[in-house]
C-alpha cells in the first residue's frame, strides 16, 4: 500500500515493567518517552525511543510473556557500528545473558550475536558492513 510511510513502533510483551525499562534505558541506551496505565484491559504500557526508533513494552500483570527462541519471530535486532565494542560491553553488565558465545560472522557484509532481555526476549545486534 502506497500510503504506508514506515513502521511507528513495534511492541513487546515483558514480565516486569520497571526491569524492562531500566535495561532499555541503561543499558540499551533508550530513552524513555512515556508510561501509563490503561486500566480497562489490565495492561501498562511504556514507550521508549532510540535514534528516531521505538519500542513499545507491555505488561499484563495476570498474563506472562511467551518465550520464543531466535529462529521464531519474536525478537528485536538492533544495528550497530562496532559489534565486537558491544559485546565487550555488554559482557561487563551483570546477570546478562549471552545466547551466542560470540558475535558470528554470517557473510562479508554481516556479523551478529544475540542476548536476552529481562523477560527472556531475543535481542540481536547486527553490524552490516
Amino acid at each position: 500500500m502506497k500510503e504506508i510511510k514506515g513502521i511507528e513502533h513495534v511492541c513487546i510483551s515483558v514480565n516486569n515493567m520497571d526491569e524492562t525499562l531500566d535495561f532499555y534505558i541503561n543499558i540499551i541506551g533508550c530513552k524513555l518517552i512515556d508510561r501509563f496505565p490503561l486500566d480497562w484491559v489490565n495492561v501498562e504500557l511504556a514507550h521508549v525511543e532510540i535514534n528516531g526508533q521505538f519500542l513499545e513494552f507491555t505488561y499484563k500483570s495476570d498474563q506472562p510473556r511467551l518465550r520464543t527462541d531466535r529462529w521464531e519471530v519474536g525478537h528485536i535486532a538492533f544495528t550497530v557500528s562496532d559489534i565486537y565494542k558491544v559485546a565487550e560491553n555488554l559482557s561487563t553488565i551483570p546477570n546478562v545473558k549471552f545466547v551466542d558465545e560470540k558475535p558470528n560472522v554470517v557473510n562479508d557484509n554481516l556479523i551478529t550475536f544475540f542476548i536476552e532481555g529481562p523477560s527472556g526476549e531475543l535481542i540481536e545486534f547486527m553490524e552490516l558492513k
